[in-house]
């Protein structure tokens, strides 16, 4: 149960995995983090699925930017063919999942919609697959909140600061640079109260395997256990 006015800011990925979907079940508010440097190593742009007892790699391809481009000015490459081939590594990874029939439509109209921004892209799949999990959520995207900061932690504060939040919730994997900038008096200073976020994997069982492969694509749970079953994992 939250009892505070939680916020997480995180940057749209591509088909995140179940720990985002964590962090989003957690939160009242959910800040999209698009006006930040963009970076072509990131999850914005791929995720791993399951295929025949491995991971596969799903990436999708970008027009080519500058360095300092934003996650909002990044446009998805068209001209390749890369919808067909994830549909079609999809199906055929999952067609013999419990839950095929549910999830596999859903997914198919996700990727197939017409739309070249990548963020915009993204945020619309992690939006309808939330709804289906958890339904209505708030979700606001950072380009709508005017702030001037002057760090990473300063942005934090200030974000969290003009949804009214009162808590901030942190992915493990952000602890590295907030501890180097002195983030517990600053969030003391700013009467926000800090919580990190704990998520470990819970083993479900994918296809036939008797191995399971954790940090895979949210999807993976999602054709093996469903939407409602899906939620007791998450």
């Amino acid at each position: 149960m939250i009892k505070k006015r939680t916020c997480v800011i995180m940057q749209p990925t591509y088909l995140p995995w179940v720990g985002y979907f964590d962090l989003i079940k957690r939160s009242n508010v959910f800040v999209f983090l698009n006006n930040v440097q963009f970076s072509k190593q990131s999850w914005q742009v791929k995720n791993k699925i399951y295929s025949q007892g491995k991971e596969l790699l799903l990436t999708v391809p970008i027009k080519k930017t500058k360095l300092a481009t934003t996650i909002d000015q990044i446009i998805i490459d068209q001209s390749k063919p890369w919808k067909k081939k994830h549909l079609k590594s999809i199906y055929y990874s999952y067609k013999k999942s419990e839950y095929f029939k549910e999830v596999y439509p859903i997914v198919e109209q996700l990727l197939l919609q017409e739309n070249n921004s990548l963020a915009e892209f993204n945020m619309e799949i992690i939006k309808k697959i939330s709804s289906k999990l958890f339904g209505q959520k708030e979700f606001i995207d950072s380009r709508s909140i005017e702030i001037n900061s002057k760090d990473k932690l300063d942005r934090i504060v200030q974000i969290c600061k003009k949804v009214n939040a009162k808590q901030y919730l942190s992915p493990a994997g952000s602890m590295g640079y907030l501890e180097s900038m002195n983030y517990k008096e600053i969030f003391s200073e700013a009467s926000l109260d800090f919580v990190t976020q704990k998520y470990i994997p819970i083993p479900y069982q994918q296809m036939s395997s008797s191995t399971f492969l954790p940090y895979l694509s949210i999807i993976d749970l999602l054709f093996n256990k469903g939407f409602n079953k899906s939620i007791q994992v998450i």
